[in-house]
């Protein structure tokens, strides 16, 4: 029989959620605005960013430039490298967008009557009516996961999201922050110190609601993937059952989780399965060998489960990495798991989502824009037109000046996709110059109506080659694309006449 909670395992360092009482007052003077800040208009204050991600982005970037000078040299990215390399930093307006787009309108399809849209700034009502949707009884049937968590800004905010949804509901407020930590957020990541943060700053959100919360010793479900494996030895131990191949499969699919992190897929039969038979039986001897083994069987189990349970939404900032940067290991493993999404990380991990959420529930991520037109990425593309449903989206390019929302000179998104084959009710558009947004790269206006705003049905883009997501399209040229012939079903195209020079000062005559 094997002894000892498997809880302890795959959370932050104690110290950080318990130790650190001294710190409180700090923190909440921080995380609740004081007078000075209750004399901004209340647009400003809704958008204000929470200190622990600059903390957050101070210890990163002095390795990720770093590692970005290594690319220069050719240099891979592996274990070491992937944490400094892919993080991206979010706007609060961008996390509310997000949160309160999946997490809240799951809410109010489940509570029509709700007065949660009267806190939800950047909240885009349905177009449509909506009936195909996961169905929730209670606040406590809500499951929120970041897969990449980083210090926890998305997760913070679906914390306040939930705090004022319990209190709709009649919970009394001292019971709210343990409930909300306890069965509602759930985060993993492969930064351990951005992980250890992200604990931190739940723990505090809790401690700030509830004066003696500290006292109830509950633990975020914040989950730092830790690489572990077993040799053949170890797995004489642990094997139980009688397919000896799927249970090493099923021991060692962590092996390199610092690498892979939350890209590798543990099936949910597996987990309960080798629950199942390991709490019975375990390693035989009670010696200091069983007890270590035993610890990290239980991490691995742990790991598998956060991985293969069910998400109402999942929302995340993935990390971003194209293949050429990627380590030979990680690499291969994109092109054996991941073949129509491998050339990036952050496509790959759209991909993984849909896995992660129950059907009805709500993938929302902000993103490279690379997937909406590249030619790369149109079996992605085809699967979330034709087998998603896009509910939202608000498009950030790079116009070649100024900046975007996300503060880099590249296309981003942010789009709500509803894990339903639905495509058929009308999406919200939006497209976010740097004109647009105050000089911190907030809106100006939200929603922000402008020549490119649509409200379209994402199957009209079947209509589109190589269903590239251009929501901005007429109506005229939709169907133009349906009606008309390609051009290169007309003839070949070529280059006209050019002269013979390449002087062009004097083809143009200005010598």
């Amino acid at each position: 029989m094997i002894t000892g909670s498997i809880n302890d395992h795959c959370s932050s360092d104690k110290s950080l959620g318990y130790g650190l009482r001294s710190l409180t007052r700090s923190h909440h003077q921080i995380n609740n605005r004081g007078p000075a800040d209750s004399a901004l208009p209340p647009h400003h204050q809704a958008t204000a960013e929470p200190l622990k991600d600059s903390r957050t982005a101070h210890y990163i970037s002095e390795r990720k430039e770093e590692v970005f000078a290594g690319f220069k040299k050719n240099k891979k990215a592996g274990a070491a490298e992937i944490p400094a390399a892919t993080q991206l930093f979010t706007p609060h307006w961008i996390v509310r967008y997000l949160v309160e787009n999946s997490l809240g309108r799951l809410w109010l399809l489940n509570r029509p009557d709700s007065r949660l849209t009267d806190q939800m700034d950047y909240y885009i009502a349905p177009v449509d009516e909506e009936t195909d949707y996961l169905k929730v009884a209670g606040p406590e049937e809500l499951k929120i996961i970041d897969p990449a968590c980083g210090s926890g800004h998305m997760l913070t905010y679906a914390f306040d999201l939930l705090y004022a949804i319990y209190e709709e509901e009649g919970y009394a407020p001292s019971d709210i922050p343990g409930l909300i930590l306890a069965n509602n957020l759930y985060g993993t990541e492969i930064d351990p110190r951005a992980g250890a943060l992200a604990a931190f700053a739940l723990s505090m959100k809790g401690r700030a609601r509830q004066r003696t919360f500290f006292t109830k010793q509950i633990e975020p479900n914040i989950c730092v993937l830790e690489p572990v494996s077993f040799t053949s030895c170890e797995l004489d131990a642990l094997a139980t059952g009688d397919d000896r191949a799927d249970e090493e499969a099923f021991w060692n699919q962590f092996a390199h989780a610092d690498t892979f992190g939350a890209l590798s897929r543990p099936k949910r039969s597996a987990v309960d399965s080798v629950k199942q038979r390991f709490s019975v039986s375990g390693p035989a001897d009670n010696g200091l060998f069983a007890q270590e083994l035993r610890e990290r069987a239980e991490i691995v189990i742990k790991q598998a489960e956060y991985l293969s349970q069910s998400y109402s939404v999942l929302i995340a900032n993935p990390p971003y990495m194209g293949g050429k940067n990627m380590a030979s290991r990680l690499a291969q493993y994109a092109k054996e798991e991941y073949p129509s999404t491998k050339s990036d990380l952050f496509s790959m991990f759209i991909e993984r989502s849909f896995g992660m959420v129950a059907p009805g529930g709500y993938s929302a991520m902000v993103t490279v824009e690379a997937w909406m037109f590249l030619l790369t990425y149109k079996e992605l593309r085809e699967t979330i037109v034709t087998r998603k449903s896009i509910r939202n989206m608000v498009h950030m390019p790079y116009v070649g000046k100024g900046s975007t929302s996300m503060g880099t000179n590249f296309g981003t998104a942010a789009t709500v996709i509803q894990n339903v084959a639905d495509s058929r009710l009308k999406a919200a558009f939006q497209c976010v110059c740097y004109y647009e947004t105050d000089s911190t790269g907030v809106p100006l206006t939200f929603p922000v109506i402008n020549e490119r705003y649509a409200l379209l049905a994402p199957c009209e883009f079947t209509a589109v080659p190589d269903t590239r997501i251009a929501y901005w399209l007429s109506a005229g040229m939709l169907k133009a694309f349906s009606l008309g012939r390609p051009l290169a079903q007309v003839g070949v195209l070529d280059r006209g006449w050019r002269p013979r020079t390449t002087d062009v000062s004097s083809v143009c005559g200005l010598r």
